[in-house]
């Protein structure tokens, strides 16, 4: 009867999240000449739009840039991405990372390397000497995201060094409206890298007498005069070359009110006071959380600076790190390492790394998964939907729907 249209939902359930699929049931009515109406009606209720509508609005945002290259080995890289900036969605579960390899072993296709629900992740067997693009989709409990690619392919194994940024950008710069900001990062890699400057994704360009950017050697940097408030937000400075990318990251705030950029500012000349002679630990790169696959290796990393040097320890789970044949701890300039080959699913824990010289001490922490495959960490979904039309007939008995 025509009271049955509407539209239908079936949902599917485990630990981690849930699923649903829906189907719109569809009254066909003849017109008569009492009844002057078309041939199909399609009853869609305020509710039936509402769901779809909002389904579609909370699947997630893009990734704001494209995958970096962190760290790499002979058959290996390691790749790593911002989060989606977006607050108004759910939460992302999980991210699929992908690649494509270039020439005629290839194929010509995209290939499913894993699913991580960081958003970082370990690539390994891949070819040696060969170039690869990688790309990342992430994925909410209402479906997949927009996928992200990298825009130069990455070679595997080659001769020479991945960009690399010695001096970084701030984490956080506050300008007072009118003033000048710049945004200096040095860098380093084999063949010398591309630079670019970033604006929350988009590329900045240069405006005559306002907005400069310089490249000179291994240095570079972006300088924006008179600043007004359209120029708050998250800017980046990526270089690239054939081994991978790698960024350093800063977010602008303009200050409008002068009392408080003057507070701000009188904070940091007393916290540099004696920056030209003894001062405590403060880590320029932390710790970030990883995964892996057991029995594959994982490195975390931090760059640590301080006057004298300090002497950085690592503990799991709040106790000592004992170095043996599977743990060992590495150190390049302000870069401190600890290495994990193999790994077991008992290395999976909190990880810190303490830094410490005589004028204090400093510590920054890190969660480590190590699990057996990561398909169990993804939210269930309909891989075969309803058919959009059952036709039953009076006296047959009651269909079967099959997802």
């Amino acid at each position: 009867v025509v009271s049955d249209a509407g539209t239908y939902c079936v949902f599917v359930r485990n630990a981690y999240g849930c699923d649903r699929a829906f189907v719109t049931v569809v009254i066909r009515q003849r017109a008569s000449s009492d009844n002057l109406i078309s041939d199909w009606t399609y009853p869609m209720d305020d509710l039936a739009i509402s769901v779809v509508d909002r389904n579609y609005k909370s699947v997630p945002d893009r990734i704001p840039s494209e995958p970096n290259t962190v760290d790499g080995g002979n058959n290996w890289v390691s790749l790593a991405w911002p989060k989606p900036d977006s607050q108004a969605k759910a939460p992302i579960l999980a991210y699929k990372v992908e690649s494509w390899l270039l020439g005629k072993e290839g194929g010509a296709r995209w290939t499913e390397l894993g699913i991580t629900p960081r958003n970082s992740f370990d690539a390994f067997n891949l070819k040696q000497g060969e170039e690869y693009h990688f790309r990342v989709t992430p994925r909410n409990r209402y479906g997949w995201g927009e996928s992200v690619q990298t825009s130069t392919p990455i070679g595997i194994g080659l001769a020479g060094d991945r960009p690399e940024f010695v001096e970084i950008l701030p984490g956080q710069l506050k300008v007072l409206v009118g003033e000048t900001a710049t945004l200096c990062c040095s860098f380093k890699g084999n063949p010398i890298p591309e630079i670019m400057w970033m604006k929350n994704g988009h590329e900045v360009e240069e405006e005559a007498n306002r907005v400069t950017i310089e490249l000179g050697g291994n240095s570079t940097s972006l300088q924006i005069n008179n600043i007004n408030n359209d120029d708050e937000g998250r800017y980046s400075c990526e270089a690239t070359n054939i081994h991978g990318r790698s960024s350093t990251y800063s977010r602008m705030a303009v200050i409008t009110d002068r009392q408080i950029w003057a507070a701000d500012a009188k904070l940091k000349r007393e916290r540099s006071a004696g920056a030209n002679g003894d001062y405590p630990p403060q880590f320029t790169m932390r710790l970030r959380d990883r995964r892996v696959q057991a029995t594959y290796p994982v490195r975390l990393t931090c760059q640590v600076i301080g006057s004298p040097s300090p002497i950085v320890t690592w503990f799991k789970n709040g106790e000592d790190v004992i170095l043996d044949s599977r743990h060992s701890t590495s150190q390049d300039e302000y870069f401190h390492t600890l290495e994990i080959a193999p790994t077991t699913l008992e290395d999976g824990g909190v990880y810190e790394a303490m830094a410490r010289n005589g004028c204090g001490a400093i510590s920054c922490r890190c969660n480590l998964v190590v699990d057996k495959g990561i398909r169990a960490y993804i939210a269930p979904e309909f891989c075969c939907g309803f058919e959009p039309l059952y036709r039953v007939c009076e006296g047959m008995s009651k269909p079967i729907y099959k997802i």
